[in-house]
């Protein structure tokens, strides 16, 4: 079987359409690109004196600062949620009978933000994980049905457990995939007393007890910058994951420590002068807060110390000398979640009632937008200062890098990493896709697809034609425990040429193509996706199929 086959047909349009819209190569003028004003978002979370959310604001409510210059608000909403609608406990007749169907147009929207879970293995010793999946089953089984909730874990990497759901089996499910693992890094308190214990006693035997503590010191030390590194790549992959996600999303970090670092906002993002790996940590630590922020991500640090007295592990490992006390440690998880519009859950033994009450107070916000006065996309760190004309106390986005190009990085990385089964359908790109019965000139799998042109990034050249370039690529994995060594696959560009009256066409009936790949009998996941090569949009489909034996 051939590993890599090419895109069988394009443009599965209506018949007299069909001859017209083809795939083209681009014309040989250079285009040119439709630029837009720069909006920069804010969700801001309203609370009185007393800790209440404050609902019913205007925008002239509000006022905007960018580095202590005042700003003009583009745009503004007030975000209230709306009564949530379980998933039925089973499928209607008609929806059953259209199981050949599928489509990663997501029911999520403004209304409802989307919680993230992330459990923190790696930076949870052994002995406290137990307690953090208790809280975090019953923080669980408190949500409502209909909530949508993701779970991911942290252990050497970013794995998702739980992918977006409002099912109502959620807890349930989580129960069975939640477990305890020793990552062997962060010391629990129990190691930690009996490290001090040890070099209390070779002291105590005419040893020397500094140089055992000296030791110890910098053995944690270099642990933590190895958990950074892992920390930061995990968060960042996270927040490119669920960025395509409308609406503001609050993600509850469930851990002991939390090795990322951010400067105060008067910081300048930039590597330290001497290039060593502290320098490197936190700018990598500067430009992963930025990106949640980009994603509307909004931070919530728990720790699952609870109400423990400071003298029973008065030190947990940090940056600088390698210790540092637990009062340093909520002031960096207040700093972190103040960077991002977050809050920090700390010293309670009910951790998962203090979950619920953040979930169901960040459900009432109020989303700004303005044009940056500086148009300067030089990199460098702007604070955001919101203030509320009643004295308000607010929540939001502390500021974000004023990066050259919005755009972002090429995303052949997070194509590829999109197209492995169980990770999160991204839905930049909408599509529908429906599975075609094989034919004499159609074996095997056949899949047409639809896709929304309103989501593509088309340039315009001189003439006036639009133009496009798309990546399309479907996989196939079996659902055999071992895959094949070359996995079934198809893939292929499409070069797309419009003049204004066939782009006025595809913008009301969609980009349509059609794949076809040789599959033997068994049962599948088959995913599909679509990777816009101008903005690295990303959406895709995975689709469970059985291909029979006749």
């Amino acid at each position: 079987m051939s590993r890599i086959r090419r895109i069988a047909a394009f443009f599965l349009l209506p018949a007299s359409a069909l001859a017209q819209l083809t795939a083209s190569s681009p014309a040989e003028a250079n285009p040119t690109f439709r630029t837009n004003a720069r909006l920069v978002y804010v969700d801001i979370v309203v609370r009185d004196a007393h800790g209440n959310v404050v609902r019913g604001l205007t925008q002239q409510d509000f006022r905007l600062f960018e580095d202590g210059h005042p700003e003009k608000i583009a745009f503004f909403r007030a975000n209230t949620p709306k009564p949530l609608v379980a998933p039925p406990a089973s499928p209607p007749a008609d929806i059953a009978q259209k199981r050949n169907q599928f489509t990663n147009e997501t029911s999520l929207g403004e209304s409802n933000p989307m919680t993230i879970l992330l459990f923190d293995l790696l930076n949870t010793p052994n002995d406290d994980q137990t307690f953090a999946i208790q809280q975090m089953l019953k923080f669980l089984r408190s949500i409502p049905p209909g909530e949508h909730v993701a779970l991911f874990t942290l252990t050497n990497g970013l794995h998702m457990t739980q992918g977006i759901t409002g099912s109502p089996e959620l807890a349930a499910a989580a129960t069975k995939m939640l477990v305890a693992k020793d990552q062997g890094h962060d010391p629990s308190r129990t190691e930690s007393a009996q490290d001090m214990a040890t070099a209390a006693e070779f002291a105590r035997q005419g040893g020397g007890q500094g140089a055992m503590i000296n030791g110890m010191k910098i053995s944690e030390k270099n642990d933590y910058a190895s958990r950074s590194i892992t920390t930061v790549s995990a968060l960042a992959e996270l927040a490119q994951t669920v960025k395509p996600y409308p609406g503001r999303k609050s993600l509850y970090w469930v851990s002991e420590s939390f090795p990322l670092t951010v400067r105060p906002l008067q910081g300048v993002m930039s590597e330290s002068p001497e290039g060593n790996m502290g320098g490197r940590l936190q700018k990598d630590a500067e430009e992963t807060a930025n990106l949640l922020s980009d994603a509307r991500i909004a931070l919530y640090p728990t720790s699952i110390l609870g109400l423990l007295a400071i003298p029973t592990r008065a030190t947990t490992a940090g940056p600088g000398d390698g210790f540092f006390n637990l009062g340093n440690l909520k002031d960096e998880m207040n700093l972190l979640a103040g960077r991002t519009g977050g809050e920090a859950i700390f010293g309670t033994n009910d951790v998962a009632g203090a979950m619920q009450r953040a979930m169901i107070e960040s459900a009432s916000y109020y989303r700004l937008a303005y044009t940056p006065s500086n148009q300067k996309w030089n990199g460098q760190f702007r604070a955001i200062r919101v203030e509320a004309a009643n004295g308000d106390s607010l929540s939001y986005r502390k500021g974000y890098l004023a990066t050259p190009d919005e755009g972002g990085k090429e995303s052949g990385d997070d194509f590829q990493r999109a197209m492995v089964p169980g990770f999160p359908e991204q839905t930049a790109l909408t599509l529908h896709s429906r599975i075609l019965p094989p034919d004499p000139q159609h074996p095997g799998l056949l899949v047409e697809s639809n896709l929304n042109a309103a989501d593509v990034a088309f340039t315009v050249t001189p003439g006036g034609h639009r133009q496009a370039k798309l990546f399309v690529q479907m996989i196939a994995y079996s659902n055999a425990t071992h895959q094949p060594k070359n996995l079934p696959q198809t893939s292929g560009t499409l070069n797309i040429d419009l003049d204004p009256r066939k782009y006025q066409f595809i913008l009301s009936a969609g980009i349509a193509f059609r794949q076809q790949l040789a599959l033997k009998p068994g049962a599948y996941r088959v995913l599909l996706g679509v990777s816009d090569q101008n903005s690295h949009k990303v959406g895709t489909i995975e689709m469970p199929i059985t291909v029979p034996a006749s």
